[in-house]
């Protein structure tokens, strides 16, 4: 495998030889790989899960009235999140669209191998493992108010499924797993099921 694809495409038109053109993420080793489906952190939880039912009962809503009063609040909630960073190092890859259509979904931390990556706040341990090839090994937290955060690409996994953690709790080490070619943490942090700028979020 080339690379980690979680780095997904938004358009579908992109000639083949413009892959080569995305240079920060050849780099990083997060090339996308087109013959293989854009990878989300979500696709390991079972649909009922909580995180998908914000985007639910979104779609529901078909007054304009409604759906200002939900993006009103919403703002009000994105505002006031703080999470601590997850690991010491410089982001390679940040988040959003990209050159040549493509966007990721979170940040890309550059950090030592086997640097401790520890919870960005406290919440619940809803999932480890390795399912994911674009993610390698991988961590999610739920935290209050239908929050996530994801850490990828680890090379160790200190905590189990159901455990509750503290924020500054070590989850793992930095790594090089689901195809990187440097060692980095993938961070990526959600409302429900819609992804947020983390550095937007972040405080020492």
């Amino acid at each position: 495998m080339m690379g980690a694809n979680y780095y997904g495409k938004l358009s579908t038109q992109e000639p083949i030889e413009n892959k080569q053109k995305i240079s920060d993420a050849v780099l990083v080793g997060s090339l996308y790989i087109p013959e293989k489906p854009h990878q989300t952190v979500l696709d390991v939880l079972p649909k009922e899960k909580p995180v998908f039912k914000v985007a639910q009962q979104a779609a529901k809503e078909t007054t304009k009235s409604k759906k200002l009063a939900i993006s009103s609040q919403t703002n009000s909630e994105l505002s006031q999140k703080v999470f601590r960073w997850p690991v010491k190092g410089k982001v390679i890859l940040g988040y959003g669209p990209r050159q040549g259509g493509y966007r990721n979904d979170g940040i890309n931390i550059a950090a030592p191998h086997g640097a401790p990556v520890v919870a960005a706040q406290e919440g619940e341990v809803i999932y480890t493992g390795s399912e994911l090839d674009a993610f390698g090994n991988l961590v999610l937290i739920k935290h209050e108010n239908n929050w996530l955060s994801a850490y990828a690409h680890l090379d160790k996994i200190n905590v189990k499924k159901g455990q509750i953690v503290e924020h500054g709790r070590k989850l793992g080490s930095v790594g090089k797993s689901g195809g990187v070619r440097l060692s980095q943490l993938h961070f990526e942090i959600r409302n429900g099921s819609r992804t947020v700028n983390p550095t937007r979020f972040l405080k020492l």
